[in-house]
C-alpha cells in the first residue's frame, strides 16, 4: 500500500524493513495480508454508514420514518467480523494478552485500576495497544446494535448515531484509522501480475512508468476488493454482507472520476510536453473515466434496485451477480 505522511506511524511489514524505527514499528509480515483485509473493512463499514453509497431504492431516498433493522443487523454483523479480523492480525499471546486485559478492565478492576490502564491505552505507544482499542470498541458497538435490531423499528437518526460512535471509534485511534488516509491512496495494490508488472517496466519514459503504476495498482486493489464480494451464497444474510464493500467501490468510483480526469494529468502530463504516447494513455484514461460512470450507475442503480428490501434469496443472487460481473469486467 502507499504510504503518504499521516502514514508514517502506520504498522509496516517485516519484509519491507527491519527493526522498529522512527518510521514506524514492524508489523509481522506473515499477518500483512489480513492487515490489508481487516483496514479495507474499516473503511468499508465506514462508507456503508453514508446511505449515499447504498443501492437505489424505487420509493425514493431513505426517509426518517423508514425501518433501518436490516441495515443495523447488518452493521452488527460487520462489527463482529471486523473483531475476528484484527484478532487474526495478532498471533496467540498478544490475542491471549487482549482477551485477559479486557476480563480485568471490565469484571476485575475497581476504578483506580481501570483508570491507569486506559491511561495506558490512551497513549497507544504500540500498534498493539491502538488495535486493543479498536477491537474493544467494536465489540461494543456489536452489543449496541444487537439491543437495537431487538427493537420493534430503527430509525434513520439511531442509524446514523451509531455511525457516527463507529467513525469517533476510528478518528481517535492512532494506527487503525483509514478514515484520517486519502481514500485513493490508501487502497492502492502492488503490482503482481507479470504481464502488468512488464508493461510498467517497459514505459518509454520514467514518468509515464509511474502514471501507468499508479492507474494499475489502483485498479488492481478494487478488483481485490470485488473478489471479497459473495456472490454465490443460499443465504440472504451473506448476500446482504456484501454491501459494505460494494459501498466502499462505490464511494471509490465517484472519486476516482475526477482524479483520473484531472489531478492524474495534472501530476504526471505537462500538456505542452506530452509525448505521444502519454497522450494515448491519456485519452484511454479518460474514455475509462467515462465508462466507469455510466457502468457503475447500471450496477447500483439497476441491477442492485431495491437490494436491501428483496426477500427472495435467487433474485437478490441474480442481482448481485449481475453487479459483480460489470464491475469485474471492466475493472480487468
Amino acid at each position: 500500500m502507499r504510504r503518504g505522511p499521516a502514514d508514517r506511524d502506520r504498522p509496516r511489514s517485516a519484509a519491507a524493513g527491519g527493526e522498529d524505527s522512527a518510521r514506524g514499528p514492524v508489523f509481522p509480515s506473515e499477518a500483512w495480508d489480513r492487515l490489508v483485509q481487516f483496514e479495507t473493512h474499516l473503511k468499508a463499514i465506514e462508507r456503508f454508514f453514508n446511505l449515499e453509497n447504498h443501492p437505489v431504492r424505487s420509493s425514493g431516498p431513505i426517509a426518517f420514518q423508514d425501518n433501518l433493522a436490516t441495515e443495523v443487523a447488518l452493521a452488527e454483523r460487520q462489527f463482529r467480523h471486523l473483531v475476528q479480523l484484527g484478532r487474526g492480525i495478532m498471533d496467540e499471546s498478544d490475542a491471549n494478552l487482549l482477551a485477559f486485559r479486557s476480563y480485568v478492565e471490565s469484571e476485575w478492576a475497581g476504578d483506580a485500576a481501570r483508570d491507569a490502564l486506559l491511561a495506558e491505552y490512551s497513549d497507544q505507544k504500540t500498534w498493539r495497544d491502538s488495535l486493543y482499542l479498536v477491537l474493544e470498541g467494536l465489540q461494543s458497538l456489536a452489543v449496541l446494535a444487537s439491543g437495537l435490531r431487538a427493537a420493534s423499528s430503527v430509525n434513520l437518526a439511531t442509524f446514523r448515531a451509531l455511525g457516527q460512535q463507529f467513525r469517533s471509534l476510528m478518528v481517535h485511534n492512532r494506527f487503525f484509522s483509514p478514515v484520517r488516509a486519502r481514500p485513493v491512496f490508501l487502497f492502492a495494490e502492488r503490482l503482481s501480475h507479470p504481464l502488468l508488472r512488464r508493461a510498467v517496466v517497459e514505459c518509454p519514459s520514467d514518468r509515464l512508468r509511474r502514471a501507468m503504476a499508479l492507474v494499475l495498482s489502483i485498479l488492481t486493489r478494487h478488483l481485490r476488493i470485488l473478489s471479497w464480494v459473495e456472490v454465490g451464497s443460499e443465504r440472504r444474510e451473506e448476500l446482504l454482507d456484501a454491501l459494505p464493500l460494494l459501498a466502499l467501490l462505490r464511494s471509490d468510483f465517484v472519486i476516482l472520476r475526477p482524479f483520473l480526469e484531472r489531478a492524474f494529468p495534472k501530476r504526471f502530463f505537462s500538456q505542452d510536453q506530452a509525448t505521444r504516447v502519454e497522450e494515448e494513455l491519456r485519452g484511454r484514461i479518460d474514455s475509462f473515466s467515462f465508462e466507469l460512470q455510466v457502468e457503475a450507475r447500471k450496477a447500483f442503480e439497476v441491477f442492485l434496485l431495491d437490494f436491501t428490501q428483496t426477500t427472495s434469496v435467487k433474485k437478490m443472487r441474480g442481482s448481485i451477480e449481475a453487479a459483480h460481473g460489470l464491475l469485474t469486467a471492466l475493472l480487468e
